[in-house]
């Protein structure tokens, strides 16, 4: 079974000393991430996996990220009813 999860990769940082907001889908301990946009790590809040009121698009962004978690996790539900898999970059790609 596949799991999905919002983090801030601070592995990647830019030299203006933004992160990326990333969405890990694991798959038989093979992890794959997609990007969804660039922020200030002060404007993350780790807990709620969401990006703090006090950035400019806070709203948007956070749509975004509920929107592209909702259809990973609706995906691997399918494939969890269904008894087939797909791999993590399967995932990613839709």
């Amino acid at each position: 079974m596949a799991t999905a999860k919002i983090i801030l990769y601070k592995s990647k940082k830019k030299a203006d000393g933004r992160y990326p907001i990333a969405l890990r889908v694991t798959q038989d301990r093979k992890a794959k991430y997609s990007y969804i946009d660039w922020i200030d790590e002060d404007e993350w809040d780790e807990e709620k996996s969401e990006v703090k009121k006090s950035h400019l698009n806070s709203k948007r962004l956070n749509h975004a990220i509920t929107a592209r978690k909702k259809a990973i996790g609706d995906l691997i539900l399918e494939d969890d009813a269904n008894g087939s898999e797909r791999s993590s970059a399967q995932l990613i790609e839709i």
